[in-house]
């Protein structure tokens, strides 16, 4: 609720894409953002040309006091030590992918912002 008021009340002339809501099963991944927990997924989008940094900084305050964890595949302003908290298995996905990537040859700059503190 707190997500579509404030759509409504700060950005509606100016984004044109419908907020997506949707129900989703816990899981047992390392670092899904439904680890652990039902959960639900709130997506925002925004046209590709246009500047998405004011509208995306202004609703993410909302989902981090939920508790919620960003989809990986999504533009977010987290960096490592805030995700870090808000995954259980943090430090064992970082093991795993240490041991599978021994010479950091699967890791570029900015992986390294959001999985290494």
């Amino acid at each position: 609720r707190e997500v579509r008021r404030r759509v409504l009340e700060r950005h509606r002339k100016d984004v044109a894409w419908r907020v997506l809501f949707r129900t989703i099963a816990r899981d047992d991944n390392h670092i899904s953002p439904h680890h652990g927990r039902d959960s639900v997924s709130i997506s925002l989008h925004h046209n590709a040309g246009l500047p998405y940094d004011t509208y995306f900084s202004d609703i993410e305050p909302i989902f981090q006091r939920y508790g919620g964890r960003p989809h990986w595949g999504k533009k977010h302003s987290l960096r490592a030590d805030e995700l870090r908290k808000l995954y259980p298995e943090w430090e064992r996905f970082q093991e795993v992918r240490r041991n599978f990537d021994k010479r950091g040859l699967f890791i570029n700059n900015y992986l390294k912002e959001i999985l290494e503190v």
